[in-house]
């Protein structure tokens, strides 16, 4: 899922970029993008802001959305370490369900 794998509308580019103090939690209808926002937003932060992977919890509520993410995530960063020079570990972030998440942190 590369760079034309996504042009956000407003919404989404808001989500990719918010810069809050709170967390944020998407909510959206089936299709809508709401991986593809995760996903990005979570690439932003990790490359743009260089923030530590295994600070952010990623999390969805379905395995096929959680395994997207993972892929997702493992493309993208490695697409970008070809630029930054950078290695993203992935290793310690929380990504999955919010079950599976919750069974290993809660």
């Amino acid at each position: 899922m590369g760079p034309e794998g996504i042009k956000p509308n407003e919404d989404q580019k808001a989500a990719i970029l918010y810069n809050g103090k709170a967390p944020l939690f998407i909510t959206a209808v089936p299709g809508s993008g709401k991986t593809r926002v995760l996903l990005w937003r979570t690439v932003h932060l990790i490359v743009g802001k260089r923030i530590s992977p295994d600070w952010i919890f990623l999390s969805t509520f379905t395995e096929k959305a959680a395994h997207q993410l993972k892929e997702g995530l493992k493309e993208l960063l490695g697409s970008a370490a070809n630029f930054t020079g950078e290695k993203y570990d992935l290793a310690r972030m929380y990504v999955g369900t919010i079950h599976s998440n919750c069974r290993g942190v809660c």
